[in-house]
């Protein structure tokens, strides 16, 4: 669809709707597509309403995150529904996280807190697990 006939301006993101995930409406053929999805699933058109967006990954593990270049700096952030709680522990995730796989339940992955990520994970790197701390502007990745 030519920029001239799109659906609407950009992108929107779709959250607070009882009974519906979060996600985000193409601006290019209208359709909805998960949060973590950086691109449409139907045309492929990347997601356009991310102040910043360098570009996406959606790597083989399947990460949630996208790059962001803030002051010349670029980094991953977490786009991901915001970790509530230790997959673990039940803790309350306040200011750090893993999202990493575990040596429990033949190698389970999930949202771990830092006491609960050395106790169980398997560290940090591809296909073990990345850490991410809160900043000002969400979720930065800053291990693994």
């Amino acid at each position: 669809m030519s920029d001239d006939k799109k659906a609407f301006p950009e992108c929107k993101a779709i959250e607070n709707i009882p009974n519906l995930v979060d996600g985000w409406g193409c601006c290019n053929c209208r359709t909805f597509n998960g949060k973590q999805r950086p691109e449409c699933k139907s045309c492929g058109h990347k997601r356009c309403d991310l102040p910043a967006v360098v570009n996406e990954n959606d790597d083989e593990e399947g990460e949630a995150e996208t790059n962001f270049s803030l002051n010349g700096m670029s980094r991953k952030m977490w786009l991901g529904s915001k970790p509530e709680e230790c997959d673990c522990c039940s803790k309350a995730i306040v200011d750090k996280f893993v999202d990493g796989k575990t040596r429990l339940n033949n190698g389970a992955w999930g949202i771990l807190c830092p006491d609960c990520h050395t106790k169980y994970g398997c560290g940090l790197g591809l296909g073990k697990g990345q850490e991410y701390s809160k900043e000002d502007i969400g979720w930065v990745k800053t291990g693994g």
